[in-house]
């Protein structure tokens, strides 16, 4: 299995209509990353990044971490405080 280290974010965060936004990107090629699973420790809480990369993370209030899931990438767990920032 080939082992990819991945980004996980430019994590730049983007305030537009009070929405949170997170952008995935592969570190290898800077390409956006689609269809990354974003869940968090509440378990009804989650985002699907789209084809730019983005996902709202709005609703993650109240998170502590940030799990970072793609078929083929390493999962990487993000302190939410620090995508806040």
């Amino acid at each position: 299995m080939k082992f990819i280290i991945w980004c996980i974010f430019v994590c730049t965060s983007v305030w537009v209509y009070s929405q949170s936004i997170v952008r995935v990107m592969d570190r290898g090629n800077g390409e956006p990353l689609e269809l990354v699973s974003i869940t968090c420790d509440i378990p009804s809480v989650f985002a699907i990044t789209n084809a730019k990369g983005e996902a709202d993370i709005n609703h993650f209030h109240g998170c502590d971490h940030l799990i970072f899931t793609a078929l083929g990438y390493k999962t990487r767990v993000v302190d939410y405080d620090m995508i806040r920032e």
